[in-house]
């Protein structure tokens, strides 16, 4: 009898501590759809103001959508081709995207290929002041696209999760 009053006694210990732990679940992702593109972010970020970040391309491109919490940033911008360029390639891109990157002086972290809605990109990560900045070049249906993510602590699982849910019709 002893040792059933000790067996419930622990269960109800361990009912009670188990209630005290419950955690709320993440948000839902959240789908961005529109200016001829889609892709999943995380559930806790909104659609933020484009105006803000505009005059970041100056006349190099069209910011298309931009997505964030405030601390971590995604924007993706379609790119008007370079100067005395007829077709856009993605070497030319990135020579184009280092060249400037090199005269801003930032800390290459890494960089190399991915692939964004079927089609071979690059990205480039820099280290810049505080923040990571990823870049990916791609080029799909003949117009070049540059994606910029942007975090403190260079979270690649996020940002790998909105590419790999890329989409441009």
């Amino acid at each position: 009898m002893k040792k059933w009053i000790f067996i419930l006694t622990v269960l109800a210990l361990i009912i009670s501590v188990s209630g005290c732990t419950t955690s709320q679940p993440a948000p839902a992702n959240k789908t961005y759809s529109a200016n001829g593109l889609s892709f999943i972010y995380p559930g806790t970020w909104s659609e933020l103001d484009k105006t803000a970040y505009k005059s970041v391309l100056d006349d190099k491109g069209e910011l298309l959508a931009v997505v964030g919490d405030g601390s971590t940033i995604f924007g993706v911008a379609r790119l008007n081709k370079i100067k005395n360029q007829t077709d856009v390639t993605l070497n030319s891109l990135v020579i184009y995207y280092n060249v400037t990157l090199n005269a801003n002086g930032t800390k290459y972290v890494s960089e190399g290929s991915v692939t964004v809605d079927g089609v071979k990109g690059y990205e480039l990560t820099v280290k810049a002041s505080e923040n990571y900045l990823s870049g990916v070049l791609f080029i799909k249906n003949r117009t070049a696209y540059l994606a910029v993510f942007e975090s403190s602590d260079n979270n690649q699982k996020t940002l790998n999760q909105i590419l790999n849910s890329f989409k441009i019709p």
